[in-house]
């Protein structure tokens, strides 16, 4: 897997750096403090944000150790699929509370929002869609007359229990990002995706979690150069502009990139 690049954090000025603050006191949101160069990574849950001073109030945790009063601080959080990193010091401090001024240089990085991740092989990711309706604009294709003894066709259908088992399939994602995802397909899976067309009410498919797709277009239909064995096809789809479908796809993304240390580069950036 590649990972995103450096150098992609935009300084936010202070009016946008409270609005965001504002935001994640309102959703109690969680922010993950360091010192810089200290392996040590501590999760608090925001209380408040008082605009007069710029302070976050925070929980303290009573098995992290206390700072020091006007130690500098590093600090992350992510809201709507964004990450933020901001610069900042310690205030006062008590066993159960936790104040920390963010007046200092703040940023955001939309990397792994549009950073599209690798999902095959690396991660379980399948996409189902109701093929009955396949495609906008174009006949509706009967799967009960396609022929259905072709080991490539019986390898598509995943039949599913209940009256809509003979409309729906489930595809292996390739790679996604926060507004689409591609899928490869044969010969066989062809006639239903066709470039300008549409599948409604879609799942995206985790391990852990399903995430519905209310549209998606689509983009692309490429041919697959060089593929050894039976001609193959690259598929581009695109989420039907639902912010909040966005937002679910790249948190999802986050919480499967865990091991990309953007906390990390943070620091790298500041040097």
């Amino acid at each position: 897997m590649s990972s995103p690049g450096r150098g992609s954090f935009s300084a936010l000025n202070a009016a946008e750096r409270r609005s965001k603050l504002r935001q994640l006191a309102q959703v109690r949101g969680s922010v993950t403090l360091w010192t810089k160069g200290d392996i040590r990574r501590d999760a608090h849950r925001v209380r408040a944000f008082l605009r007069e001073g710029d302070v976050l109030t925070l929980e303290s945790d009573p098995s992290v150790p206390l700072h020091v009063v006007g130690q500098a601080l590093l600090g992350s959080f992510e809201l709507h699929g964004v990450s933020f990193f901001f610069k900042g010091q310690a205030g006062g401090t008590s066993a159960d509370v936790l104040e920390v001024i963010v007046g200092g240089d703040f940023y955001k990085s939309e990397r792994r929002r549009n950073f599209r991740m690798l999902a095959f092989p690396l991660y379980e990711v399948n996409l189902r869609l109701k093929l009955g309706e396949g495609y906008a604009g174009g006949n509706v294709l009967d799967i009960q007359r396609r022929p259905g003894n072709t080991g490539l066709f019986r390898s598509f259908l995943k039949l599913v229990e209940g009256a809509a088992s003979e409309t729906e399939a489930s595809l292996r994602v390739q790679d996604l990002s926060a507004t689409g995802l591609s899928l490869q397909l044969t010969e066989a899976e062809l006639p239903w995706f066709k470039t300008g067309g549409s599948f409604e009410d879609a799942q995206l498919r985790f391990p852990d979690e399903s995430i519905s797709l209310p549209n998606l277009q689509v983009v692309y239909v490429v041919d697959l150069i060089g593929e050894k064995g039976p001609k193959r096809f690259k598929a581009g789809l695109r989420f039907g502009g639902d912010a909040n479908t966005e937002d679910r796809v790249a948190a999802k993304i986050n919480a499967l990139l865990r091991e990309v240390d953007a906390n990390r580069d943070f620091e790298d950036f500041l040097k």
